[in-house]
């Protein structure tokens, strides 16, 4: 328990009103946090899945182009269960697993 008196202190703040487009939210509909501290945001407005290293810098994923914000995606630390939308418009459950870059099974 945190106790009386207890307040949020923020360590790391992402999102900005004007400048680079991978720090302007549109419509965050999903966060999680890795063990390492690693921020990973869906953003529905702009499609994409973001992540930020623990500082809040921008890092790098790669998710897979029929990687679909409808339904929201579920994060639990380093997996995210999502549905993907083929080119037939078929859908289909998926639980990804976040891979280091470099690590095995990239590509």
């Amino acid at each position: 328990t945190w106790g009386e008196g207890a307040r949020l202190v923020p360590e790391v703040e992402i999102g900005v009103l004007d400048g680079a487009d991978e720090y302007m939210f549109g419509s965050i509909v999903s966060l999680a946090a890795a063990a390492d501290g690693t921020i990973y945001v869906m953003d529905r407005q702009a499609l994409a899945l973001r992540v930020y290293e623990p500082d809040g810098t921008l890092g790098t994923v790669t998710a897979p182009q029929e990687l679909s914000p409808y339904p929201t995606p579920v994060f639990r630390g380093d997996e995210v269960i999502a549905v993907t939308r083929d080119d037939l418009g078929v859908q289909r459950v998926v639980r990804f697993w976040v891979v280091p870059g470099g690590a095995a099974g990239d590509g």
